[in-house]
């Protein structure tokens, strides 16, 4: 009882010092507390694990922690820069508008990094120096303001468990350094906390060793994304689902946040037995924190659409002004005049591939929204430019098929901790986003004029988009490999950066899948969607509909090619 009321006050004390200074702190010191901080929650994760048969009601103090954890975990600037924008302080606001611009130059430096340039890597140390001096001015004056001094208290389990209706559960993995007292030892472990309807508390299943677990069983998951008669993930379900089963109880219905390298996994293709996968029995809503299913939405809009594919990479800067005319026609609703795009730019040096199949893909999926009576504005080629996703406000859906990209540390940077990096370059969202038409001359070295955009979309620039309403995000997954310390940012940087603009949900695949087994996929979950299904029913009908076609044509499975789309939010 000591040791409890010791943690509570330890918890209560915490909680009073981050509702008063997380407001008005620069996102690097904010990731730096939270650094600082993780000690905290290991320990009260250790004291109510450790203690859990004696006290089962500890189980709802872990749920809520994960709840809080994941809430400043999922927290950024971009909620502080809606306070400003929606106060009364146009200084304030002029300050954080500085600062987005500046970071936004930052972006463009990084994706075009010269790692062999003492000088360029000093021109971004210099951006990102900059960058803070802004940030401090503007926390600054955003902490004199007493109604952005404090932070709303994350929901709670009891809060959650309110969301659930009959045959629904919520999952909450968490993985955390446990301190094993008797052992004199710490060691990664793999819980998992589950709700249902009838819950009177939240269920604490033990899954074990997060070194052993992230061994054998998540090898066979990996293993079994290949086409085969009877693809196997066996270990993987023996050890991450199947001990849930019991808790889960007849529920079929379960939103699921997953943690470590849990958030990798698309958990539909796991298979149960030889032919069999957990999709077949579940309709699995992935979340980043069951806290969304509290989360109030704003009313969706009308039924317009913005969609956006097949970029013109080399589109030339005479080409890229008449496209900024071509998409104001466009958004009005006219006919725009026609913008060739430059064949001879597409030989430049460092250009990237042409995406045909998703120019395809969004005039497919624009039939068949047009069908349904749907506003549509439609950016292809020489008009898919930064500034037409830009100037979205609020579309009920918002389709970007063009390339994502995931930038690693360099070798010199991942030399240092996070912590002894410039500002900025420490942040993964500067390193993972979208491009755009026109963008290979930023990436071949060009200076990007200052009155248009650059083609590159960070994901912590994309949390300043006007999403507010709209119910669905569809990307195309990043390339390029993650770093070790970020690999999660890799994969949801952008997707979190849409849900934190607003989004109630993003559609993404988990690693990247031929352009058009992408676009057959996508349009079948749009017709089911269209016809009525909601987004879960019409992704998972879409991904049963091909693998059974799949299966049929060549006689195996391939989840490589129908289990990497995922629906993030709610």
């Amino acid at each position: 009882d000591k040791a409890q009321d010791f943690f509570h006050r330890r918890e209560e004390t915490l909680r009073s010092q981050l509702s008063q200074s997380l407001p008005s702190m620069s996102d690097k010191d904010r990731r730096a507390l939270l650094d600082a901080i993780h000690e905290f929650f290991a320990e009260a994760y250790s004291f109510a694990y450790a203690n859990r048969e004696s006290d089962p009601a500890l189980a709802a103090r872990m749920y809520d922690l994960v709840l809080w954890q994941k809430a400043l975990a999922l927290g950024s600037f971009t909620f502080a820069r809606h306070r400003a924008a929606a106060g009364s302080d146009p200084e304030a606001t002029a300050l954080v508008e500085q600062l987005a611009t500046k970071r936004s130059q930052l972006a463009a430096f990084v994706a075009q990094k010269r790692a062999d340039s003492d000088e360029w890597r000093a021109a971004e140390e210099k951006l990102a120096d900059e960058a803070v001096q802004i940030e401090r001015e503007y926390t600054k004056r955003l902490g004199s303001h007493p109604a952005t001094s404090t932070i709303t208290p994350p929901p709670t389990w009891s809060d959650v468990k309110k969301q659930l209706r009959e045959g629904d559960a919520a999952i909450e993995y968490l993985k955390f350094d446990f301190d094993d007292a008797a052992a004199h030892a710490r060691k990664p472990l793999y819980v998992a906390l589950v709700l249902t309807l009838d819950s009177t508390q939240p269920a604490l299943v033990t899954l074990g060793d997060a070194a052993a677990l992230e061994a054998d069983p998540l090898r066979a998951y990996r293993n079994s994304l290949t086409a085969a008669a009877h693809p196997d993930s066996s270990k993987f379900y023996e050890a991450f689902w199947k001990p849930l089963e019991s808790a889960l109880g007849g529920a079929t219905h379960i939103f699921v946040a997953p943690a470590g390298a849990l958030e990798r996994v698309s958990f539909g293709v796991v298979t149960p037995g030889p032919g069999k996968v957990l999709l077949e029995k579940y309709d699995l809503h992935i979340l980043p924190s069951t806290r969304e299913l509290v989360r109030n939405s704003a009313a969706h809009a009308d039924n317009t659409a913005v969609l956006l594919g097949n970029p013109d990479f080399a589109l030339s800067d005479s080409k890229y002004r008449s496209a900024l005319a071509a998409i104001d026609a466009v958004a009005k609703g006219i006919p725009p005049p026609a913008v060739p795009s430059d064949p001879a730019a597409a030989d430049a040096k460092g250009a990237l591939a042409p995406m045909p199949e998703s120019g395809v893909e969004v005039e497919s999926i624009s039939k068949l929204l047009r069908e349904k009576n749907w506003q549509v504005q439609l950016y292809e080629g020489p008009l898919a430019v930064e500034e037409a996703v830009r100037g979205a406000h609020s579309p009920r859906v918002l389709h970007i098929a063009t390339q994502a990209f995931y930038l690693p540390l360099s070798e010199s940077d991942d030399a240092n901790s996070a912590s002894e990096l410039p500002a900025g370059l420490d942040d993964p969202s500067l390193r993972s986003g979208l491009y755009f038409a026109g963008v290979d001359a930023v990436l071949s070295g060009a200076e990007p004029a200052s009155d248009v955009e650059d083609g590159i979309l960070s994901a912590y620039e994309a949390t300043g988009l006007d999403l507010s309403g709209t119910e669905l995000v569809v990307l195309r997954p990043p390339t390029g490999k993650a770093d070790a310390s970020s690999g999660r940012e890799a994969v949801f940087g952008m997707p979190r950066a849409m849900l934190r603009a607003g989004a109630d949900a993003v559609l993404t695949s988990l690693w990247p899948v031929p352009e058009k087994d992408s676009a057959d996929m996508v349009e079948l979950f749009y017709k089911h969607w269209l016809g009525g299904d909601d987004k879960w029913a019409a992704l998972r009908k879409a991904q049963l509909e091909t693998r059974a076609k799949i299966i049929q044509r060549t006689g195996k499975d391939d989840p490589s090619k129908w289990g990497a789309w995922v629906l993030i939010g709610r």
